[in-house]
């Protein structure tokens, strides 16, 4: 099996098209292989590198087609099933995915083709069907990187923490550029609580073969800071990630300027500014987008995230006390009047931004679903749902009591506002947990029992981030039904306890 040669001036197009692809330049690669392809439809080389030029910019849906009219032309290709495969597990489109799969597999056992099928199976579940594909990928290979890092991440949706991070490092040590196993490690060692190597580990997420948590890189006119003296120097902390993250790590700011930084200024989500405004420790914040930060006059700049490694902690918490954000009083008054009066007031929060690598787990598909609490008495129960799904608290029959106040919110700060003036937050894992947990207020967090953020650690109801938090956690993945059970009980004593 062999492509046929190409012949005429269309080779040196097809040699320039692949040398673009092999040096990583997918949008030339791309623009080249098009030219090909118009030319002559039947090209398989053309074809092949059209798709895969689209699925390596994220194009997996456009891609599919041109996968597909490579295998029509030769439908004997091991490598055309595994990479058709691979755009289709992008695309959720598992049974697609597994069928392709095993058509590669039957046309050339790889163990590279079985790894990811342990992949696909890991996430469809199938821990059994998992682990037997990644032992087959190293039986064929024992060298084979890709099967340890995947088997891994399988081992640690198990529990089998020790296990996990034996295949992790085991990875690293078979292709030490794999910084995709590296940023799996950094992930498992903090949620293990191991924050002094945790936060070295996880600087490895700047790195361009990392898939997950990459933050964009700005164009900064001064070095990054990675730990050297602050004291008489300037820093600019730029924002990453989600607004979750960067309520989380803002409390890291104070102990930043506690080094004896001349200067700090913080870039932000603009959705945050307001807000910000309350934590101790800037000289200038600035909304993203504003225009107005001298990025030439600071010493250092760095990543929310980076923070902890920078300052060498190996806590969760820094040396910031509790609350480290709060609102002003025209805040509290102008949400004020429209709280209901006389009852407990509790706030709930179920679905998190759809763009959320694990929204799929974190989130409960429906307001409905909460429905058991609303058993509970004398609680008034308010949303603070935005976006996908506020709604359904705006709509919501009348059988789910709820005050919808999500839709009237402008930022941040007026969340923040309505969170003070409450007695409880009822959240899936979301911005809203961690602006509780800062504003020290009491929060209750519903986790996914697949894949939940490194922050909450493996096991248990508190977490080190929040005093005034507590964790439920789902015991069988998707079973939202029996944590809100217990929500409903704990409800119950805690109403109780608060009327007593």
């Amino acid at each position: 099996m062999s492509d046929q040669p190409i012949q005429g001036s269309h080779a040196g197009s097809l040699e320039q098209a692949q040398r673009l692809q092999a040096l990583g330049n997918w949008v030339d690669a791309r623009a080249a292989y098009q030219a090909l392809v118009a030319d002559d439809p039947q090209c398989v080389p053309a074809l092949l590198g059209l798709a895969l030029s689209l699925a390596a910019q994220g194009q997996h849906e456009e891609a599919l087609p041109y996968f597909k009219a490579a295998i029509d032309r030769e439908s004997d290709r091991a490598d055309v099933w595994c990479n058709l495969a691979i755009s289709h597990q992008a695309l959720r489109q598992s049974a697609r995915a597994e069928l392709a799969y095993l058509r590669s597999l039957a046309i050339s056992p790889d163990a590279i083709t079985w790894s990811n099928l342990g992949s696909l199976m890991t996430d469809l579940g199938r821990t059994d069907d998992a682990e037997r594909c990644f032992r087959s990928a190293l039986a064929l290979d024992p060298n084979c990187a890709s099967a340890y890092d995947n088997c891994g991440l399988l081992y640690c949706d198990l529990g089998r923490w020790e296990e996990a991070e034996a295949h992790f490092r085991e990875a690293i040590r078979l292709a030490p550029s794999n910084t995709q196993a590296a940023f799996n490690l950094s992930q498992l060692v903090l949620a293990l609580g191991r924050y002094d190597e945790g936060w070295a580990l996880h600087e490895v997420r700047f790195a361009p073969g990392n898939r997950a948590g990459r933050p964009f890189m700005p164009h900064m006119p001064c070095p990054q800071w990675r730990g050297e003296p602050l004291a008489g120097k300037s820093l600019l902390v730029w924002l990453e990630q989600g607004l979750g993250d960067e309520i989380q790590f803002s409390r890291f700011i104070a102990e930043v300027k506690a080094t004896g930084a001349r200067k700090v200024s913080y870039v932000c989500h603009p959705a945050l500014a307001r807000l910000f405004a309350s934590l101790d420790g800037i000289d200038t914040l600035v909304p993203f987008g504003d225009g107005t930060v001298n990025l030439a006059g600071h010493d250092y700049w760095c990543f929310t995230l980076s923070l902890p490694y920078g300052l060498h902690t190996d806590t969760p918490y820094g040396k910031q006390l509790f609350p480290y954000l709060a609102t002003d009083a025209p805040a509290r008054q102008t949400w004020q009047g429209r709280l209901p009066a006389g009852k407990l007031r509790v706030g709930l929060v179920w679905r998190g931004n759809p763009r959320h690598h694990n929204d799929s787990e974190r989130s409960i598909s429906a307001l409905t679903a909460l429905a058991p609490l609303w058993s509970v008495p004398g609680i008034d129960f308010i949303s603070l749902q935005r976006g996908r799904g506020e709604d359904e608290a705006r709509y919501a029959l009348s059988s789910q009591p709820i005050l919808a106040l999500g839709h009237e919110l402008a930022d941040f700060a007026d969340t923040a506002a309505i969170i003070e003036q409450l007695d409880l937050v009822i959240t899936v894992d979301t911005a809203a947990a961690h602006l509780a947990g800062a504003l020290g207020q009491q929060c209750w967090v519903l986790l996914p029992q697949h894949r939940p953020d490194w922050r909450w650690q493996t096991r248990g109801e508190t977490t080190p981030w929040y005093p005034t938090m507590r964790l439920f956690r789902q015991t069988a993945r998707s079973d939202w039904a029996s944590v809100i059970d217990a929500i409903r009980a704990a409800l119950l004593d805690w109403a109780l306890t608060q009327q007593s």
